[in-house]
């Protein structure tokens, strides 16, 4: 579920964030120990799995003309290389087909929780909020902006009940 805003100390209050708090949060965790990352940034077009039970106002908005987004990421510059890292879905959500990684590892890339369609590595002064703001408005209509917000509020409240 969402978190009331990108900060990270606010995502560890609240115990919820979206990928790009979480991100937000594991970056600011990560350059502590003082290991470089980049977040990336992709739009992508949500599609449940097939065959998978969910909610059903999570279903009736997926098959509603689907649902569009940007998704978040890291790119690790570790010790032994750049490694992709999302820390998206919790382990639970496998059970509905979502692309939850168990373990990291400083030399295989995580599975990234979406299909990307576009994708672009943010700057480390750059406001996710801002960006993601931006380019959902160039990309896409008021309609489809709509469900994907009426989307992200209806998967946050199945998960969190």
């Amino acid at each position: 579920a969402r978190a009331s805003e990108h900060v990270p100390a606010t995502v560890v209050r609240e115990w919820r964030g979206t990928c790009s708090t979480k991100h937000l949060l594991l970056r600011a965790l990560l350059a502590e120990l003082g290991v470089r990352s980049t977040l990336m940034a992709a739009t992508q077009e949500i599609a449940l799995p097939p065959g998978v039970e969910v909610d059903p106002e999570v279903a009736r908005l997926a098959a509603d003309g689907g649902v569009v987004d940007v998704h978040n990421w890291l790119v690790v510059h570790g010790p032994r290389g750049d490694v992709v890292v999302d820390a998206t879905w919790p382990l639970a959500t496998r059970a509905l087909g979502l692309p939850a990684n168990e373990t990291f590892d400083w030399e295989r890339d995580m599975r990234v929780a979406c299909t990307p369609v576009e994708t672009w590595a943010l700057t480390g002064d750059e406001d996710v909020a801002d960006f993601k703001a931006r380019l959902l408005a160039e990309r896409y209509t008021p309609e489809e902006l709509a469900r994907r917000d009426a989307f992200i509020e209806a998967v946050g409240r199945a998960f969190t009940r």
